[in-house]
């Protein structure tokens, strides 16, 4: 990683950053907590004996990663019987955590106020759970299904209606979901301004006509990362319908060319940031200053060289972030005038 500090490009490496994990409970407020794994819900609900005032104000609970190898029934137990004292609460993640039918149906029944519901990785809970749950939550706003393998378009589609709400959805590595799951959110979800759904199969099946095309303005982000089936045509198809989007990820989706990418940029001219990593081409951009207010560009993995990444730079003049990373023909020759051209890049990925 490269990083401008006043002025300068200064080599810094990536740190992967630790959580830890800080005990609270002496000094409980009435304000958002959270709360990771099994032992912290238990200590948890052995405090709404003393501070249920406190209790009562918790917003956020997570129980990621849980390893406690306690039963998933334990579990569903300990949480259900702590529902009744969260009446405040509005973002719950359960990542990688076994959960079952019976607990959704709990957080169903006691009417919560979830905005933000994270389910990514879970397992042991059905279809029947998970719309039964969001047949009653109508105010989710942010929902994360990621590898909920059940999920196929007939019931993604029967889930929509009740997503009415939604600002943000992640049904990435669903597999089954393919160009019917994305279109019936579109057509149930009006506020929807973000959609993630790498590693699906988006790219199958029928798509509008140009004549039926519906122009989506709310649509800002797209996450489409390692969809084999997209195509070109899918591309310019969203060129049209989402003309204010700002970001879109098509790392790794290896049947998209060059002049899907430019006809995108100049269609859609608030994108500023693209993520394209594995480029298929060794010519990436052929296109004059349509993209120019572009400001973070992924390019990893991509098989461009000093003379393709000189051309990048005098397209994106603005660029403030660029992933070169497995980039193996570029040389320091071509990061030095790529630095000289994006005069105001703070970081360069090699």
């Amino acid at each position: 990683m490269i990083s401008r500090r006043k002025g300068r490009i200064a080599r810094c490496s990536n740190r992967n950053s630790r959580n830890r994990i800080r005990d609270r409970n002496r000094n409980l407020k009435p304000c958002s907590k959270s709360y990771s794994g099994l032992s912290k819900l238990i200590s948890l609900v052995m405090s709404t004996l003393m501070i249920p005032r406190y209790f009562n104000s918790v917003s956020t609970v997570s129980f990621s990663k849980r390893e406690d190898p306690t039963d998933i029934n334990d579990f569903t137990s300990y949480f259900i019987n702590s529902l009744a004292s969260l009446k405040s609460l509005t973002c719950l993640d359960l990542s990688f955590s076994g959960i079952s039918d019976v607990l959704l149906y709990s957080i169903a029944l006691d009417d919560l106020p979830l905005r933000k519901l994270v389910l990514q990785g879970c397992y042991n809970y059905t279809y029947t759970g998970i719309s039964y749950l969001l047949s009653k939550c109508s105010s989710l706003q942010h929902l994360d299904l990621r590898y909920a393998v059940f999920l196929d378009d007939q019931r993604f589609n029967q889930l929509c209606p009740f997503l009415g709400d939604l600002v943000s959805i992640n049904v990435g590595f669903c597999d089954k979901l393919t160009n019917s799951s994305f279109f019936a959110l579109l057509t149930n979800c009006p506020l929807l301004a973000e959609i993630s759904m790498e590693s699906t199969n988006i790219g199958l099946g029928p798509t509008p006509s140009v004549l039926d095309l519906v122009v989506y303005p709310q649509v800002k982000s797209l996450h489409l990362a390692y969809n084999s089936h997209l195509h070109d045509n899918h591309i310019n198809i969203f060129g049209f319908m989402f003309p204010n989007m700002q970001l879109i990820d098509l790392s790794f989706c290896r049947y998209i060319y060059q002049l899907a990418i430019a006809g995108l940029l100049k269609r859609c001219n608030k994108i500023r940031h693209l993520e394209f990593a594995c480029f298929p081409q060794a010519k990436p951009f052929s296109i004059n200053f349509e993209a120019s207010n572009l400001e973070v560009l992924n390019l990893s993995h991509s098989t461009i060289d000093d003379e393709e990444l000189y051309k990048i730079s005098k397209i994106f003049p603005r660029l403030l972030q660029l992933d070169l990373g497995h980039c193996h023909d570029i040389t320091d020759k071509g990061v030095r005038l790529a630095v000289e051209n994006c005069t105001h890049l703070k970081e360069i990925n090699l």
